[in-house]
């Protein structure tokens, strides 16, 4: 059986003490935010970044970094997840930062999405959303300038039907179809009938379906039932985050406990307000090899990172001094048939410059 490799990406930002001048060319490119303008108060929206009219970039779109400002008093991170065909792209919780990679030489040429960010609205009111101190480079690392917008976003409170509270001039009740004073009709044998019920729904899709500590093949779509995970021997249980299409639609998962070595079938099972059923089905494949593609431990010479190392964290920040160019970098692998590699750790004399770990 053929070993599969697994990669774990660190980010370091890098932060100079002094301010220098940055080579920023003549190119461009668009950063907008897409998604819903109104969001009920509770509820999650999806907010995603896109990168659109590239021009002047040598090759192509090959960096992004930005981050990601909004209220806090408003909204509060989820979870995020890479929106892009070419880059990879990742979300420093702690930063706030985003950054959208070629990890293999790839580049957006035209326009493609970066990244997907979800917020919960915590209080009813508006707020906006934005990208500050953005950095954006083709791929001979040439610097360009970008332009962003900013998300307008309106959080309302939950609607409530008052059809029933709507009172005519006498103090008599109206039906809203009829414009009669009662709120219930009579047929022709003079019995009672019931006014228009709401139908139930019958929305049994996932809107979005991710698994945390694995890769779906093929990419998620609603209209897609099945699709093929590989999981590492270490794995016993998947991960799974997804959204519902209906609030009012509930979900169970079943064989998702105890991953065995070989194939499992786990199923994601969506029904709707009606009692109508839709399965996805996750096709498990746990191979006897292990993955551990994380470090024991990190260590900069040149400065502390921030927040402190922890295995389970992958983006630090650090500060240095201008006269800083290129790091000591000591990050030791826990598998010691690990490969460690360390990527763009030249030429730091640039604000928000990015060192890339791979395990």
């Amino acid at each position: 059986m053929k070993k599969r490799l697994s990669i774990m990406t660190i980010i370091i930002c890098l932060f100079t003490l002094f301010s220098n001048v940055i080579d920023v060319k003549a190119g461009t490119v668009n950063l907008n935010i897409n998604g819903s303008d109104t969001v009920v108060v509770g509820n999650t929206i999806d907010l995603t970044v896109r990168a659109s009219d590239i021009t002047g970039f040598s090759g192509g779109l090959a960096t992004v970094q930005g981050d990601i400002s909004f209220d806090d008093n408003f909204l509060t991170y989820v979870k995020y997840q890479n929106a892009s065909s070419s880059l990879s792209s990742s979300y420093g919780t702690t930063t706030k930062r985003f950054v959208s990679l070629g990890m293999g030489g790839e580049y957006i040429s035209s326009s493609d999405n970066l990244i997907t960010i979800t917020f919960r609205a915590k209080q009813v009111g508006t707020t906006d959303v934005g990208i500050n101190n953005i950095v954006v480079g083709d791929t001979k690392a040439i610097v360009h300038s970008a332009n962003a917008n900013v998300k307008h976003i309106n959080i309302v409170g939950e609607s409530t039907d008052n059809n029933n509270n709507n009172n005519s001039s006498d103090g008599n009740k109206v039906d809203k179809n009829n414009g009669n004073k009662n709120n219930s009709n009579k047929n022709s044998s003079g019995n009672k009938t019931t006014s228009n019920s709401k139908t139930k729904s019958s929305d049994n899709d996932l809107e979005s379906l991710t698994i945390n500590n694995a890769k779906i093949s093929p990419s998620f779509q609603k209209s897609i039932t099945t699709y093929n995970v590989t999981v590492p021997n270490e794995v016993s249980k998947l991960v799974i985050d997804y959204k519902k299409s209906d609030e009012k639609a509930t979900v169970s998962i079943v064989g998702n406990e105890n991953l065995s070595v070989g194939n499992n079938v786990v199923k994601i099972i969506v029904t709707a307000e009606d009692g109508s059923k839709k399965t996805y089905v996750l096709n498990v494949l746990k191979t006897k090899d292990n993955s551990n593609n994380k470090l024991r431990s990190l260590k900069v010479k040149e400065s502390n990172l921030y927040p402190k190392f922890d295995s389970d964290v992958n983006e630090y920040s650090i500060k240095l001094e201008k006269k800083v160019k290129k790091l000591t970098i000591d990050a030791i692998a826990k598998d010691k048939n690990s490969k460690v590699e360390i990527i763009d750790n030249n030429d730091l004399d640039k604000n928000n410059s990015v060192v890339l770990i791979k395990v």
